[in-house]
């Protein structure tokens, strides 16, 4: 795919993509604030669990074929497109047969398994689609996928909340709703992609088998990692804890979202030129750099946690001063995502993937051991060392990085196409609203 060529390109479709993001996240938290003065900390707590299990699902079920997609040949295209096409709807309608039949039997979690499916399905769709969109050099499209999917969702949840729907089925409805808004709004700019959504050929598979290796493992891994406490908090009994950290997730991801889609495509594709001209005393000196930009923003972030924990979200109502028992897991998390989610892809732009495998998987390992104690020391404290463990972890990651960059490898790293503006990592999925 061509990359854009000079900054000033690169600099107005980051200024297009920050607009966009900011609009339709700011469309979001307005539609929260309006949420929240109605539903309370289980419809929220409900809400969360679906999203996390939408985000580690849909991180595989589409055999990360997104990944690749952008750089393989046309042909094989075709042939990734027609076996995430197979997979995702095998595991969607998959799920929602399971919800069906809990449903028959009068299963008190029958709803909430209906929704997965849909939920997955658009998920899904939105990863394949938008990479098809950076296969074709289009990021306009992805500002327009923001806009549209960030304001139906805003519009549906403030005309919908106060109807007799449960809460959780107002924010999940409006979510599944506007992504395929924005999926179809994509493939509209996209003439004759929808004709290649068929079903898998038997040589597809070879294709993608060929073209994935290990990936959706390393998907599962850093998606489960980040989905772990909307999903064991309520599963281990703390539905309160785990609908004020699915409220103020919800809010500080909108934040954390502005600034990934702005700063990480500006990042990444001056980074991967470097990586490309192989002069490893700048990336150094670029990596600090922009380290110590990212840094500046940690104390406006950790002001505005406070603030709002403190004296904002509980003018939503008494429900929700609950929230002070996750202050300190907020100021930790949030803030060191802030500063690392930006750079997170260095260790794959420069060829370390074994390490960052390695990683991912002892961060999961750690996050999952913290959050396993919750039976133990409740979820107050155990989201709390979650959130220390979490802060560590990166800053490890951010030290590697850092020794990756002085200690090139032998051999030049894979090459491949360098992200460009408005690309994002599978991961970075779990923190848009629609």
């Amino acid at each position: 795919m061509p990359l854009l060529k000079g900054a000033g390109a690169r600099y107005a479709l980051a200024g297009k993509l920050f607009g966009s993001t900011a609009l339709a996240q700011g469309a979001a938290l307005v539609a929260t604030v309006v949420a929240a003065t109605r539903a309370g900390p289980t419809d929220f707590a409900i809400y969360a669990g679906i999203r996390a299990a939408t985000s580690v699902v849909s991180s595989v079920n589409a055999v990360a074929t997104e990944t690749r997609l952008p750089v393989v040949s046309e042909e094989d295209s075709r042939a990734l497109i027609r076996v995430a096409t197979t997979t995702v709807v095998v595991t969607s309608l998959l799920a929602v047969l399971v919800g069906a039949v809990a449903y028959i039997r009068h299963a008190t979690w029958a709803p909430i398994a209906l929704l997965l499916g849909p939920s997955w399905l658009a998920v899904s769709a939105m990863n394949v689609v938008t990479a098809a969109v950076i296969r074709a050099s289009r990021p306009h499209l992805l500002a327009r996928n923001r806009v549209l999917s960030g304001f139906s969702n805003a519009a549906l949840i403030v005309a919908l909340i106060s109807t007799p729907l449960p809460g959780y089925l107002v924010l999940t409805g409006a979510f599944i709703t506007s992504t395929l808004f924005g999926v179809a709004v994509m493939v509209h700019g996209l003439p004759g992609w929808l004709s290649q959504a068929r079903p898998a050929r038997r040589g597809d598979w070879r294709i993608v088998q060929r073209e994935v290796g290990w990936q959706p493992l390393n998907n599962l891994a850093a998606n489960l990692g980040t989905a772990l406490p909307a999903l064991m908090l309520p599963a281990l009994g703390a539905t309160i804890v785990a609908g004020a950290w699915a409220l103020l997730s919800r809010i500080m991801n909108a934040v954390v979202n502005v600034v990934y889609s702005t700063a990480a495509p500006l990042y990444n594709a001056d980074f991967a030129r470097l990586v490309r001209e192989g002069d490893g005393v700048e990336q150094a000196r670029f990596h600090r750099r922009w380290l110590g930009r990212l840094l500046l923003l940690a104390v406006p972030s950790l002001v505005g946690i406070v603030v709002g924990v403190r004296w904002v979200v509980p003018l939503l109502g008494e429900q929700w001063r609950v929230t002070s028992m996750v202050l300190v897991p907020a100021c930790l998390s949030f803030a060191v995502l802030m500063i690392w989610l930006p750079m997170s892809q260095t260790l794959v732009l420069i060829g370390r993937t074994t390490l960052e495998m390695v990683w991912t998987v002892g961060n999961l390992a750690v996050s999952a051991a913290a959050l396993a104690m919750i039976p133990r020391w409740g979820g107050e404290r155990a989201l709390t060392v979650w959130a220390v463990a979490q802060a560590l972890s990166l800053a490890v990651h951010v030290v590697l990085q850092r020794r990756a960059i002085s200690e090139p490898l032998a051999v030049p790293p894979i090459q491949g196409r360098s992200p460009s503006p408005g690309e994002t990592s599978p991961g970075s999925a779990a923190l848009g609203e629609g």
